[in-house]
């Protein structure tokens, strides 16, 4: 799909400008596949290795999960698409302009959206806020109107409550509802002393576990300062044998050397018996 000269958005390939892909239509996908708008004859390329869709007046580019990846003025394409802006370089693989790079272009004959008056916006913003500040005025004035009637419900609900109650009770209720209450405070009381046997055998069960407590943290620091001695013990044996080793080994040379030396002088007195001969 290589055409010479274009209109619109378009890839102009680096290397040879003449050589222009036309972003037609909603998607492009390029790469090695023969379902691909823009076909690469490269095994580098993989076979849908990226694909360019046109949305919201301009353009994304999108890596299909390719093998050597796509970049965009260099960097990399992540897992999301990423727009594209006039002059960006579009590379496929390495860096390699032989395999694929070329320049997004938007042709200067596209005709942009007219950009809304700055005047008109903030007039519609200053409609919009007069009609909500009205709104919530008059929010404000309904929820003081249902305040004061929800205070006067409220004590004419009280009052006759108090006036049923007082009409109603009579010497026998109230000699009841006493009975009831003492009644409810011998309970209380009883509950109340056993609530107080319970915090006291709780507080001796505690101050028993605080006691354990203490013993097991004193045994604990004696067994620490114990292997503690233990390990200074083991680090100076461990010195003393490193040094017993060193000094074994210094004789182990020595003897080594003297061996190597008896050795010549045998290999030399038996030399000149073979001579003397």
């Amino acid at each position: 799909m290589w055409l010479n000269g274009a209109v619109g958005a378009r890839l102009v390939w680096m290397r040879d400008p003449s050589k222009v892909v036309e972003l037609s239509g909603r998607a492009v996908v390029i790469g090695r596949g023969a379902e691909c708008e823009v076909r690469i004859a490269d095994d580098r390329v993989s076979t849908r290795h990226c694909k360019l869709v046109a949305q919201d007046g301009g353009w994304t580019i999108e890596d299909l999960k390719s093998t050597n990846r796509t970049f965009v003025n260099n960097e990399l394409v992540g897992e999301r698409p990423r727009w594209l802006a006039p002059g960006d370089t579009v590379r496929l693989g390495a860096l390699d302009a032989t395999l694929f790079e070329a320049r997004f272009v938007v042709s200067e004959r596209a005709e942009a959206l007219p950009a809304p008056r700055v005047e008109d916006e903030a007039v519609g913003l200053r409609k919009r806020v007069s009609e909500l500040q009205a709104a919530l005025a008059e929010r404000n004035a309904e929820i003081v109107r249902m305040g004061v009637l929800y205070r006067a419900l409220q004590a004419q609900v009280s009052g006759q409550a108090a006036a049923s109650v007082t009409a109603e009770r009579t010497g026998a209720d109230l000699a009841r509802d006493l009975a009831e209450l003492r009644d409810d405070l011998k309970q209380l009381r009883a509950e109340h002393a056993g609530c107080r046997d319970a915090e006291e055998r709780a507080r001796r069960k505690m101050a028993d576990l605080e006691a354990q407590l203490e013993a097991r943290e004193r045994k604990a620091r004696r067994e620490l300062n114990d292997a503690s001695l233990q390990t200074k013990e083991l680090g100076a044996k461990l010195g003393f044998v490193t040094s017993e080793l060193a000094v074994a080994r210094d004789a182990l040379a020595t003897a080594t050397a003297n061996l190597r030396t008896l050795k010549d002088a045998y290999d030399d007195v038996l030399a000149r018996l073979e001579g003397g001969r």
